[in-house]
C-alpha cells in the first residue's frame, strides 16, 4: 500500500546512498571506526523494522499494527543510537565535535518525529472509513534536510576510510546493494 512506501522508501534510499558513497558504515574522542560503526548500526537497525513494513497487510488494522510495531522499533533505534553516540563521544577526526553533534542531532530529532508521528497514528480509528486518508495526513520529517545532514557524513573524507572499513557499514552497503 501506499503508506507502507512513504514510510519505509526514504529509509531503503538512505542505505542505497551509503552504499553507492562506499559504505561497504561523551566528551572523549572514539576511534572513526567504532563511531561511524555505531552510526551505520542505527540505519541498519532502522532498515530491519521497515523490512516488515514490505508485507502487505490484509485490512487497515493489520496496516496500522505494522506501521505503530514499525514506529516503535524505529524509535527504540534512533534513540540507541543518540546514546551509543554520545557514550562513544566525538571521532578523532578534524571538526569530530560538529560532526558528531550533526548525527546525534539527526538520531535524537528523528526518534523523536517518529515518536510524534506515532501518537497521531495509535489515535487513528483503523475502521474509520477515511482511516486512508488521515494517516496520509500525519506529518512527516523534512526528508530532504535529514538526506542531506546524512549525505554531509557519509561524504566526510575524513570518515570515509572508516565507513569503508566498519563492519556494521559493511553490511548495510551489501544489504542495500541486495535490494
Amino acid at each position: 500500500m501506499p503508506s507502507y512506501r512513504r514510510w519505509s522508501g526514504p529509509v531503503a534510499l538512505l542505505a542505497l546512498g551509503m552504499a553507492l558513497t562506499g559504505c561497504g558504515s561523551g566528551s572523549s574522542q572514539s576511534e572513526p571506526t567504532a563511531w561511524v560503526g555505531a552510526f551505520c548500526g542505527g540505519i541498519g537497525n532502522v532498515l530491519q523494522s521497515a523490512n516488515a513494513l514490505t508485507a502487505q497487510a490484509s485490512n487497515p488494522q493489520a496496516e496500522k499494527e505494522n506501521l505503530l510495531r514499525f514506529a516503535t522499533d524505529a524509535q527504540k533505534a534512533m534513540s540507541d543510537t543518540a546514546n551509543k553516540l554520545t557514550e562513544l563521544g566525538p571521532p578523532k577526526i578534524p571538526n569530530g565535535q560538529n560532526v558528531h553533534d550533526t548525527a546525534v542531532n539527526f538520531f535524537t530529532s528523528t526518534a523523536k518525529s517518529v515518536e510524534g508521528q506515532r501518537a497521531e497514528l495509535d489515535k487513528l480509528d483503523a475502521s474509520a472509513p477515511d482511516f486512508h486518508q488521515k494517516l496520509s495526513q500525519i506529518a512527516q520529517p523534512d526528508l530532504q534536510a535529514t538526506g542531506r545532514q546524512v549525505a554531509t557524513l557519509v561524504s566526510n573524507r575524513d570518515l570515509a576510510p572508516a565507513f569503508k572499513t566498519a563492519p556494521e557499514c559493511k553490511r548495510l552497503g551489501a544489504d542495500a546493494q541486495a535490494r
